[in-house]
């Protein structure tokens, strides 16, 4: 198969994947908003922006170099993986730390009970993320779309089920947490994690490597300091 049409067959898994479950979620949150009291639907939503700031801006796009290196070495990887789990989980807890401050500054102070809920599911989703990355620089798209997909179809099926019984608010925060919990496991079984894994000793060239590409790439008025440092 060649290289274009692997990648076009992935887009459309990808793409079929997101467009039903897109349907799927908006079905599920009709009939959820129908279960959960407002006031508890908008303290998870807050819940959710902290949980989700928390995680996307501690990312930095730190694969970034894997995917713009595919034959970057096994040591580049394993970098790359340590400093984005341990970036993610100590940003992570500082958000559950200071929830109540966070939960206060939103105006919705009953946010800070969901937040440990979102920034656990917010884990799950951050260490599911490299596996997806991985399968991507290898154009193996279908399982990808599938995660996503499957794991869609899991958080509305969850929510609904946990709003049914009356969980409220905590229906949603569990569906998150099945939710990214599937896309983890879906991920790591598809990709070849022993890559993400494997130990090797930390080194500062390969760190300057990776956050000076980071760095140039994220603003142009960084280049010139990223290949000084570089």
């Amino acid at each position: 198969m060649s290289l274009a049409l692997k990648a076009a067959r992935g887009a459309i898994w990808v793409i079929a994947s997101n467009v039903g479950a897109r349907v799927v979620g908006l079905v599920s949150t009709l009939v959820v908003l129908r279960f959960v009291s407002p006031a508890d639907y908008g303290a998870v939503s807050v819940a959710s922006v902290i949980a989700i700031s928390a995680d996307s801006f501690t990312a930095f796009g730190i694969f970034r170099y894997l995917m713009a290196n595919p034959k970057a070495p096994q040591e580049i990887i394993f970098h790359s993986f340590v400093f984005h789990v341990l970036i993610g989980l100590t940003s992570l807890s500082i958000a559950v730390a200071m929830r109540h401050y966070w939960a206060g500054l939103s105006n919705a102070p009953l946010a800070a009970a969901y937040i440990p809920g979102m920034a656990l599911s917010m884990t799950f989703l951050r260490l599911g993320f490299p596996a997806e990355q991985l399968l991507a620089r290898e154009l193996r798209f279908r399982p990808v779309g599938m995660a996503r997909g499957l794991a869609e179809v899991v958080y509305s099926t969850v929510a609904v089920v946990l709003a049914l019984l009356g969980f409220g608010g905590y229906a949603l925060v569990y569906g998150n947490i099945a939710q990214w919990l599937v896309f983890l496991v879906i991920l790591w079984w598809a990709a070849d994690v022993k890559q993400l894994y494997t130990p090797c000793k930390l080194s500062w060239e390969h760190t300057r490597t990776i956050f000076g590409f980071v760095v140039s790439q994220t603003h142009p008025m960084w280049r010139r300091a990223a290949s000084i440092a570089c």
